[in-house]
């Protein structure tokens, strides 16, 4: 990608488009644009990050905005189904360096099956505009503004949207796949406790997804708390049916802590579609009560409760 830049400087930046597919960053972040890819080198410049860096020099990849739209797969530093940012880590400080950089390929290279599977993908690759990954993971960058989303890979340059998009993947081939947000609301006279809470979909009695909606075992959970979380499942989840949450209570030792409650109150449980706006909610006045390590059903239908 950098090289096509630099070969766009020798003909006037006349080129039409150069994709980057997660250019590198080792020895080209931060430096000067006339070495390096930026969105002046061409009339339509779109770039996958998939493998910035992220500590000890690792990754391979540049985290610079270097196009007229920056897609950040899954946050843009690691993909899911590759090693995981701690394991590479642990690779470098075990003296194992070079094993660790090949490990940090598979998320490198993944831009390239993104691009490539975009081609023909019946999915639409769609990626959402916003400030931070985690911003979109708790779902605040959920509704395309009217500058618009933007559809990751080779059909970015009929996209409305421009700047830093973020999107899921799947961990595995065909990668793209369906956003859901998932919201839960607890009720605001519920008593502090922490640990896990888990979320399953379920459609004819077959589980589509299972999300965790703290993302640790040891969360602080307090009453009125809104766990939200934002999922990629392989198709649309087409006809819903209900949600089962199950909430793990973390382990106290000694009393450390003070007193946890051992349950969670859940006051509105909702799942939306991304691509469609479609909304499922449970009973819009009826809480549920979850003791801890046990599960409850929550009926999803299709309406929406107001806020």
């Amino acid at each position: 990608a950098h090289t096509c830049g630099q070969a766009s400087n020798a003909v006037n930046n006349q080129l039409a488009r150069i994709s980057g597919l997660d250019p590198a960053g080792p020895l080209f972040s931060g430096k000067k644009t006339a070495v390096r890819l930026d969105k002046d080198d061409a009339k339509f410049v779109d770039v996958i990050h998939s493998n910035t860096e992220i500590a000890l020099g690792l990754g391979l990849g540049s985290a610079e905005e270097s196009g007229h739209i920056d897609f950040y797969a899954n946050g843009g530093q690691s993909q899911p189904g590759c090693p995981s940012v701690g394991a590479l880590i642990g690779g470098v400080i075990g003296g194992q360096s070079e094993a660790a950089y090949e490990q940090a390929s598979c998320s490198h290279s993944r831009s390239h099956g993104y691009y490539i599977e975009s081609i023909h993908s019946e999915c639409p690759y769609t990626a959402f505009p916003c400030h931070d990954f985690n911003s979109f993971m708790d779902g605040k960058c959920l509704v395309c503004p009217i500058t618009g989303c933007a559809q990751m890979g080779f059909y970015s340059i009929y996209s409305l949207g421009r700047g830093k998009m973020y999107s899921t993947t799947k961990s595995s081939s065909p990668f793209c796949g369906y956003h859901y947000f998932v919201e839960l609301v607890l009720d605001r006279d519920m008593a502090k406790t922490s640990g896990e809470v888990f979320v399953a979909i379920f459609s004819d009695y077959e589980m589509l997804a299972n999300v965790s909606m703290t993302g640790k075992s040891n969360a602080d959970i307090k009453a009125g708390d809104i766990l939200r979380h934002v999922f990629s499942y392989q198709s649309d989840l087409g006809k819903v049916d209900y949600a089962e949450i199950y909430f793990n209570k973390a382990k106290q030792f000694f009393g450390w802590g003070g007193q946890k409650g051992n349950e969670i109150v859940v006051s509105r449980a909702r799942l939306r579609s991304l691509e469609d706006t479609l909304v499922y909610s449970g009973r819009c006045d009826t809480s549920t009560t979850i003791s801890a390590y046990t599960s409850q059903i929550v009926l999803l239908n299709r309406l929406d409760c107001e806020d």
